[in-house]
């Protein structure tokens, strides 16, 4: 199969073409659900584009997006955040620039949920997925106050496809409010670049196909030893950070302050009470608070992970194995011992890496469902 076709372009604030670029020592980017994505680029110290790509000019700061076309298709899209250089010990050798960026799930951490004046708390109930683009495109998008508002996000339309929630929120950054609702909901949700801007999107149950084994309608994704569709798998059970007992902290000060209790209680009888104290002064309602509560215990549970890097082609595959991002998977994988591994997983993001000869690598970040 031959090298997919890449394009990198380099445009200013207001997705004017400043450069392509045609060479580059290697070209990373992660394509993220409910987060946020990234990219860096490693160029030549010589090269004649970095002017281009510098994020001042003359002293003054000045805004660079950079757009990834794979075979026609946009499949990263953001702005560039950080440049730096390096001098080795071996310089001139291997000296070079490299240059950092995050998709436009930015915009998200950039914006703090702002109550209605008059009101304690930004309120709307409605489902999940609805909350999560009421709560962009009135904090974000176009019902957002003029000087809010990012001029190249849109919505997507309401779905009504998630369970009903009831959201209270007083100047809580945007992003971790989406995060924590999607968490407690499984609602998937992307900034999903296009040629002049990005769209906010959601999935729910799944934000891409149901690819597990036995699904009954789409084609199967399972990465296993005997069918050699993966490179390298790794498998992880971490209970480091786990806490299954939390107490949420809401309003008011000292004795008067209200407090709700959160546990998990298989985990706490299974593996010892591990207890966590979660500030959340800005939430009154009892429901938000118990909202944020579970939001941590999710956050906090126990983590086990399996990765692997699948063979390349079966990424966006036309036939055979095939998968992408959002789709449900399984993992069913017998190492040297006899025991057996599976996992049922969604592609929750993906990473990326081209080097300077057009060999592309690519690795799933799987999240057990």
């Amino acid at each position: 199969m031959s090298s997919p076709d890449y394009q990198v372009r380099i445009l200013d604030a207001n997705y004017t073409l400043i450069c392509q670029l045609d060479r580059y020592l290697t070209l990373q980017y992660r394509q993220q659900l409910n987060g946020v994505g990234s990219c860096s680029l490693t160029l030549a110290p010589n090269d004649p584009k970095l002017a281009d790509i510098d994020l001042s000019a003359s002293g003054t700061e000045r805004i660079r997006r950079i757009q990834i076309i794979r075979n026609g298709e946009y499949v990263y899209g953001g702005l560039l955040e950080r440049i730096e250089w390096t001098i080795p010990e071996r310089a001139p050798q291997e000296e070079h620039w490299t240059v950092h960026g995050g998709d436009h799930g930015l915009y998200l951490n950039w914006r703090l949920i702002i109550p209605n004046t008059g009101y304690a708390t930004y309120d709307v109930t409605d489902s999940a997925d609805d909350v999560l683009k009421d709560l962009v495109r009135h904090h974000a998008g176009s019902l957002a106050s003029a000087s809010r508002q990012f001029s190249d996000l849109s919505v997507a339309a309401d779905a009504g496809a998630a369970p009903s929630y009831e959201c209270h929120e007083r100047y809580t950054i945007l992003l971790n409010a989406l995060q924590e609702i999607a968490a407690r909901d499984q609602v998937w949700w992307r900034m999903t670049p296009g040629a002049s801007g990005v769209t906010f999107t959601t999935g729910y149950p799944l934000y891409g196909m149901d690819r597990t084994r036995g699904n009954g309608t789409n084609s199967e994704c399972i990465f296993s030893l005997d069918r050699r569709n993966f490179l390298t798998a790794s498998w992880v059970k971490d209970r480091t950070g786990h806490a299954n007992y939390v107490y949420v902290g809401g309003q008011g000060e000292g004795t008067a302050r209200t407090i709700i209790e959160r546990s998990d209680s298989g985990a706490v009888t299974a593996i010892y009470r591990r207890e966590r104290f979660i500030d959340a002064r800005q939430l009154s309602a009892t429901a938000s608070l118990q909202a944020r509560g579970d939001a941590a215990l999710n956050e906090l549970a126990v983590k086990e992970t399996m990765d692997c890097r699948p063979i390349v082609e079966t990424w966006k595959a036309t036939s055979g194995t095939t998968w992408d991002l959002g789709d449900k998977v399984t993992v069913d994988i017998y190492p040297d011992g006899g025991r057996e591994f599976t996992m049922t997983a969604v592609v929750a993001a993906i990473d990326v890496t081209i080097d300077k000869t057009g060999i592309e690598t690519v690795v799933p970040i799987l999240e057990a469902v």
